[in-house]
């Protein structure tokens, strides 16, 4: 473990600026927008789970697995920048050029912090599966609400 390196890393995520192209009412750097995605996913999840007390087979969301996706949803950008919606997914072929770009960073990202094998696996997996399944989904609206909120 690289301490140094780690605090670089997230340095470069608190001043690498998102939609660097787009003129947006308030500015955010990728950090600022994965604390937003993290807090905001985990209100409306609580919110969520409290509509569900008393039913029966009620589906709870995992607050800590959701605040822990949101933390590392979008840690590549760190490496690769931020890529706007709208030039991301303007093609099925440019969509799936940008997740292997994504997919790339994210495993440089993790190879330059020098973490054990086993925190190295771990974090990929969180940022793997970040949007995926019912937990998931607070995340997803959650980032969506970011998008939507700041430009």
């Amino acid at each position: 473990m690289n301490t140094i390196k780690q605090l670089e890393f997230l340095q470069s995520m608190a001043t690498t600026r998102r939609y660097s192209q787009t003129k947006m009412i308030i500015e955010e750097n990728i950090l600022e927008h994965s604390a937003f995605v993290g807090v905001t996913s985990v209100m409306l999840a609580s919110e969520y789970n409290h509509l569900q007390e008393g039913q029966i087979d009620a589906k709870l969301a995992d607050l800590g697995q959701i605040a822990l996706r949101s933390l590392f949803h979008d840690m590549e950008e760190g490496k690769t920048g931020d890529i706007t919606r709208d030039v991301k997914y303007s093609s099925p072929e440019a969509t799936r050029a940008f997740e292997k770009i994504a997919e790339e960073g994210i495993k440089r990202v993790l190879s330059e912090l020098e973490l054990s094998t086993k925190t190295e696996e771990l974090i990929y997996g969180i940022w793997k599966h970040a949007k995926d399944d019912f937990d998931g989904l607070f995340v997803k609206l959650a980032d969506a609400a970011a998008v939507t909120f700041k430009l």
